[in-house]
């Protein structure tokens, strides 16, 4: 039976992103604006709009490339989708995805081999893009939020250990879970404080955690290693959160709106792209506010490069984007753009 502890941190992971999602909306530019402490360097970047694609929902997730195709996974369908890299079509795949009477099973594709893992239950299935047959790896106990596949034998996970965040490796071979417990570090209440994003650079075999509410990326090996910390342009480097508990609902929740310092991000090439959402003190409020500011660092040395802008789609809000040499994807609601440098 799930511990009710971790299964009501598990609930608030699942639903209150979409509050804090929310709640941020709802602040305004005000709160994002005050913190210009910094500078951005912007280069000369142009970006064309060459395609865009109607998705049938708003509520796809990235799940990774595979053929030079993209791939977004649904959390209300079993379903696969498969966008061609020009977006001229897209094509569905069903699976037998388990999902244990939930909407948190998540799909990976990494090549030609589909991943399908679940925190809650906790489960990992493996199966193959051309057979809709998934094997579940091995029955585990670690609750976890979310896998990134670092191999057919090993997953870097961002699990749930006495209600906080850490990072944890499974392996097959030997079948094991190793929780490392002090490379997030707590600020605050420890689960808030430490969520972000856990990306992987398959050219570097290097991990990359953004926490979301602090001006910190952490560079990791495949064995979790932290191999450096690095900041951010902003000088935000306390997470402003103020977690309750709702004793009625039982579930931990934020009293008021965090501060978000990045939204979103990835990472290829030993490149970092994070969506910033904080103004510097020499830009153009007018531009920040209607562009989505990119900020690019090297994570080879931990270096701040240079910034850029992505540009608004019919005042739909940017979900997450992808960046692939000179393409670079973004996904605005239900809306999936191709932008391409213009020469």
């Amino acid at each position: 039976m799930l511990n009710p502890i971790i299964k009501n941190l598990l609930r608030c992971s699942a639903g209150a992103l979409v509050c804090l999602v929310f709640l941020y909306l709802l602040s305004g530019h005000n709160v994002r604006e005050r913190h210009k402490s910094f500078h951005r360097i912007f280069s000369d970047i142009h970006l064309g709009m060459k395609s865009s694609m109607k998705l049938p929902h708003s509520r796809l997730y990235f799940a990774g490339i595979a053929n030079g195709n993209l791939f977004f996974g649904s959390p209300v369908t079993s379903e696969l989708l498969e966008v061609s890299n020009n977006l001229k079509h897209f094509t569905t795949m069903e699976f037998d995805v388990p999902r244990i009477g939930s909407q948190t099973a998540r799909l990976a594709v990494d090549g030609s081999t589909l991943y399908v893992w679940d925190g809650s239950a906790p489960f990992i299935y493996k199966g193959s893009l051309n057979s809709s047959s998934l094997t579940r790896l091995m029955p585990d106990t670690t609750y976890f939020r979310y896998a990134v596949p670092l191999s057919s034998s090993k997953f870097a996970l961002l699990a749930v250990k006495d209600g906080r965040h850490v990072l944890a490796l499974k392996t097959m071979a030997p079948p094991q879970t190793v929780i490392h417990e002090t490379i997030l570090t707590a600020q605050v209440d420890g689960f808030f404080c430490t969520d972000g994003m856990m990306r992987y650079d398959r050219t570097r075999n290097r991990i990359i955690y953004t926490y979301y509410y602090r001006n910190e990326y952490l560079t990791l090996d495949t064995a979790l290693t932290l191999i450096r910390k690095a900041n951010t342009l902003d000088s935000i480097s306390v997470a402003q959160v103020n977690p309750v508990y709702i004793a009625d609902d039982k579930v931990t929740t934020l009293s008021n709106p965090p501060l978000f310092v990045n939204n979103a991000s990835f990472t290829d090439d030993g490149a970092l792209y994070i969506q910033s959402n904080l103004a510097a003190k020499n830009e153009n409020l007018s531009k920040f506010r209607n562009n989505y500011v990119i900020d690019v660092y090297d994570t080879d040395i931990g270096a701040y490069k240079h910034s850029f802008y992505l540009p608004s789609y019919e005042n739909e809000q940017l979900l997450d984007f992808i960046i692939l040499k000179d393409r670079i994807y973004a996904r605005y609601g239900d809306h999936l753009v191709l932008y391409e440098q213009d020469q």
